[in-house]
């Protein structure tokens, strides 16, 4: 179905709804190592955050120590009195201050190892990705590995310090509860006879929440789902007058998120007002039981005023820990995701191709070879073939017969799995590692993609050991070079994203180029010539004759001037071979590929009229 774009999406079951539980094994022993390689920020991190919380539980007691032991105490001189004061004082101080520079020290060293993990983990996962191979790409959208390798990645961020700063916050509930207990144990048990109400708000209030953070993560991912779709499809957008149609469609999500967001913001709101009711019952109630208590005096000024004081930090964790809550379920199914993806079995064992150690003469052979993708529907069937080592060949066929896998296959992009054999110089395809494969056979696309830098960056591709005069070389023989010498800045002319400042035809002329710059022993053309304007024709049947000399060159193409170049040509159709031979040969044949020619020949006349 089209997406927002061009009509509503269906959510179906998306990640976005996922929830995860509260303590994930799985995820928190994936986590760790990452975590471990800065254990000591880490440990300085943590550390530094439980000591902050454990200082400031301990406040309100100097507060109680100073007026129940000096201010209020009779039995001690006025000199001792102010001296015990300033004493006291200066602990209150000193604790502040500590616990203030632990808290920094803590929550810098805390997001740097946030910040470190974000990092390895984002370039795990991009190290990961392209060593997926094409059935991946092609069954996954673009949009959900973005979502895994940016926004799951920033929810795990914080996950480490979210959990630490959780150890805090009931670090100092305990601490809270304990002290309160121990202070005055009547007092301390009616002040925390609120605490079962709060924990039912919360109750209350967790699922409705819980519920209005995914409508917003939903509504969110429509918005950019929309607007990534409305900027890829912009041509298309303005072609067909859909400029008011897609704002509509845009402002409608962006409508949903607010609403969506304005919610989730008054739920969020709606934990402060019974928080604050129930700290002030709780002080409420403090000061019955106190006001009996002073009667009888059996129990001091400074317990009371502690005691007050302690119930109104009380809130603060449990508050703290609701949120949290929420914050560490995201974080637990970010991670659930994260990690699956990294157990996807990668086909490719390494991405690297400067360390080749089979060299690649060109004979390829395919023995009673099946294929298919992870659908289970067979693409190819039966296929016998040999190409021999520095020959040209061609495969023609309709479009889906399986012309292009069976490229795709040669150059190691889809990993053999089903019947039969591919070979190469006599030895399975599977001998051959990434680096033999990926620096000896080069394919060009119908529409060579060009990354954003300058021309001969794109020209030289991971081949940093060819010179300038290799590429201009290669450009004259293309026949693009004076082309790239009528830019202003010649060979060093910045490249847009996906080169759309070049035509089509021009970026089809830089992938020859960079294909002759790599100087490959097997060379696979997929509809490399179908964009190719007739008056540059000429120019690249020359080029085409450089390309295909001393290497074994594979055409996948629909021009009958390319196709003639060929030594052998193979018709595919539905998936297996039908016919193989010379031009001459097949054209007396008269079957599949003299059907093929004459229909080619009829709509190359219609055009030439």
């Amino acid at each position: 179905m089209i997406g927002n774009t061009f009509g509503p999406m269906s959510r179906g079951n998306s990640d976005d709804e996922m929830f995860g539980k509260l303590y994930d094994y799985n995820v928190i022993k994936r986590l760790l190592p990452y975590i471990w390689r800065y254990k000591i920020y880490s440990l300085i991190g943590s550390v530094c955050t439980l000591v902050s919380a454990g200082l400031a539980v301990l406040i309100p007691y100097f507060i109680k120590i100073g007026i129940d032991d000096y201010i209020i105490n009779d039995q001690i001189s006025s000199s001792e009195q102010q001296s015990g004061l300033l004493f006291v004082s200066f602990l209150f101080i000193l604790t502040m201050f500590v616990a203030w520079v632990t808290n920094l020290i803590g929550q810098i060293f805390l997001a740097r190892v946030g910040q470190y993990v974000l990092r390895d983990i984002r370039i795990d996962m991009f190290s990961h990705l392209q060593k997926l191979n094409l059935n991946y790409f092609q069954e996954t959208k673009s949009g959900s590995i973005m979502s895994r390798l940016m926004g799951d990645t920033n929810q795990m961020q914080e996950s480490f310090s979210i959990v630490v700063m959780t150890l805090a916050d009931i670090l100092s509930l305990v601490g809270i509860c304990t002290t309160l207990l121990l202070m005055n144990l009547k007092i301390g048990a009616f002040s925390l006879s609120v605490v079962p109400l709060l924990l039912l708000a919360v109750l209350v209030w967790q699922p409705r929440a819980k519920l209005a953070f995914i409508n917003v993560r939903i509504a969110i991912s429509q918005v950019y789902s929309s607007f990534s779709e409305n900027l890829n499809g912009m041509k298309e957008v303005q072609n067909f007058n859909r400029e008011t149609s897609n704002y509509n469609t845009f402002k409608i999500e962006t409508d949903k998120h607010l609403n969506s967001a304005l919610k989730a913001q008054k739920l969020s709101s709606a934990l402060l007002p019974p928080v604050d009711i129930l700290t002030s019952a709780a002080i409420i109630i403090a000061a019955f039981v106190a006001s009996s208590m002073i009667k009888d005096s059996t129990t001091e000024i400074g317990v009371i005023i502690a005691s007050v004081l302690y119930i109104q930090r009380l809130f603060d964790p449990i508050r703290n820990l609701m949120m949290q809550y929420t914050q560490i379920q995201r974080s637990m199914a970010s991670g659930s995701r994260l990690f699956e993806f990294l157990d996807i079995s990668p086909q490719l064992k390494s991405t690297s191709i400067n360390n080749v150690k089979n060299i690649i003469k060109g004979k390829i052979e395919f023995k009673n070879f099946h294929f298919s993708y992870s659908n289970n529907i067979e693409v190819l069937n039966n296929i016998n073939m040999t190409i021999k080592e520095g020959s040209t060949v061609a495969f023609i066929g309709d479009t889906g017969a399986g012309k292009s896998t069976l490229a795709s296959l040669i150059t190691g992009l889809y990993p053999p799995k089903d019947k039969g054999e591919l070979l190469l110089d006599d030895k399975s395809i599977k001998n051959y590692s990434r680096s033999d494969i990926g620096s000896q056979i080069s394919m060009v696309l119908q529409d060579p993609f060009l990354f954003q830098g300058t021309i001969k960056e794109n020209l030289k591709f991971n081949q940093g050991s060819a010179t300038d005069d290799q590429i201009i070389e290669a450009c004259k023989s293309i026949g693009i070079h004076e082309y790239i010498l009528s830019l202003e800045n010649g060979y060093n002319t910045s490249v847009s994203e996906r080169g759309v400042n070049m035509s089509q035809g021009q970026r089809q002329l830089m992938g020859f180029a960079r294909a002759l710059i790599k100087n490959p022993k097997i060379l696979i053309l997929d509809e490399a010539t179908s964009n190719i304007d007739s008056i540059s024709e000429q120019k690249i049947q020359d080029a085409l004759k450089i390309l295909f000399k001393n290497r074994t060159s594979i055409v996948i193409a629909h021009r009958l001037s390319t196709i003639k170049m060929s030594d052998n040509i193979f018709v595919v159709k539905g998936g297996k071979i039908t016919e193989n031979g010379s031009h001459k040969n097949l054209m007396e044949l008269k079957s599949d590929y003299y059907e093929f020619t004459v229909s080619s020949t009829n709509d190359d006349n219609k055009l030439k009229k």
